[in-house]
């Protein structure tokens, strides 16, 4: 990661650093402030209040972005959510 960071650092590339957990852990209130940071940097103007609130229902923990079938094709994936599984980040099957 260093490396291509001090490559962007070095070519002057521009960068929008983001911390994942940042986004999907964070209070609503940083929620909103990092994704209307996101759409500046990439040049559009803050999103309406209706597409905010969908952008913020799509950073949420507790979404599930793949479907059963997809995750029970990983080897072992009932193993992994035995032990991984919780409250606060989610289940794949319950």
């Amino acid at each position: 990661m260093r490396d291509y960071k001090n490559y962007i650092v070095k070519n002057k590339i521009e960068l929008y650093e983001l911390i994942y957990e940042d986004l999907y852990e964070g209070t609503k209130e940083k929620k909103k402030k990092i994704i209307k940071e996101i759409i500046k940097f990439l040049g559009y103007s803050n999103p309406d209040d209706n597409t905010l609130k969908e952008m913020l229902e799509v950073v949420s923990p507790k979404r599930k972005i793949s479907s059963k079938e997809k995750y029970l094709k990983i080897p072992n994936i009932k193993e992994v959510e035995e032990k991984l599984g919780n409250d606060k980040t989610g289940y794949l099957f319950k």
